[in-house]
């Protein structure tokens, strides 16, 4: 199995299934921030990019700065105008209520008001005919969304990379939610791996049916790749040497 590595890869965090990825790919990019996923993506697999930001503060820097489409919106349960929590640290800011205390200072600074969608509607705007990657880092709106989407427009999405805000790090109090999501995608026909445990802060989700695999690789990635199959990994190597 001298190789399996290759065919998974880290970019600012978000572990990616990099044979399908290429010139032609699209990523949408839902909490930007200040492009640092999506530049890196650009420069090492091409593709076309759609940054989704909240956060009025940095959307203007966006546009002078990549030339990626910028979409002004916080990723929301409905659409409309949504109050959004910026934090002192911006890459927290978050539509959900910041914790009082912060040990990443993800504390309150103030709170604006902002456009609001749903990824549905999000992706009825870009219009693209596929989507091959779905960058997630929402600060906790993560979870709602992939309970509450639309099983068709999340079947319809190659790859969708997540950081989960569910440990109690982060204050939101939502581990038993994060269990829910990635059963809920599990149960959409996606391989759910997550290459951060104890934290589920880099989840990938692979789409079986857009990329033809089997339950049998589903299985084998998870054993492979997720903390019992880095165990199993490391005593295959070392009975052999």
């Amino acid at each position: 199995m001298s190789g399996m590595g290759a065919i998974f890869a880290a970019i600012r965090g978000h572990s990616l299934y990099i044979p399908p990825l290429g010139a032609n790919s699209v990523i949408v990019d839902l909490g930007a921030n200040r492009a640092g996923f999506a530049l890196q993506m650009s420069g090492r697999f091409g593709g076309r990019y759609y940054l989704v930001e909240g956060n009025p503060n940095l959307q203007a820097d966006l546009r002078a700065q990549t030339r990626f489409r910028v979409l002004p919106y916080a990723v929301a349960p409905r659409d409309g105008t949504i109050r959004f929590n910026l934090a002192k640290n911006d890459e927290g800011s978050s539509i959900l209520a910041l914790p009082e205390t912060s040990v990443y200072d993800c504390t309150l600074d103030r709170t604006l008001e902002v456009p609001g969608k749903r990824l549905e509607s999000i992706l009825a705007e870009i219009d693209e005919p596929h989507i091959d990657v779905l960058k997630v880092d929402i600060e906790g709106a993560e979870v709602e969304m992939l309970t509450s989407a639309d099983a068709a427009c999340l079947r319809g999405i190659g790859q969708i990379t997540v950081e989960f805000h569910g440990d109690a790090v982060f204050g939101f109090g939502l581990q038993r939610e994060v269990d829910q999501a990635i059963s809920r995608m599990e149960r959409l026909g996606f391989v759910a791996l997550n290459f951060s445990r104890p934290l589920r802060t880099d989840v990938l989700f692979v789409s079986r049916e857009l990329y033809g695999l089997s339950r049998a690789r589903g299985l084998w990635w998870k054993l492979w790749y997720d903390h019992t199959g880095n165990f199993v990994r490391r005593v295959r190597e070392h009975s052999f040497r």
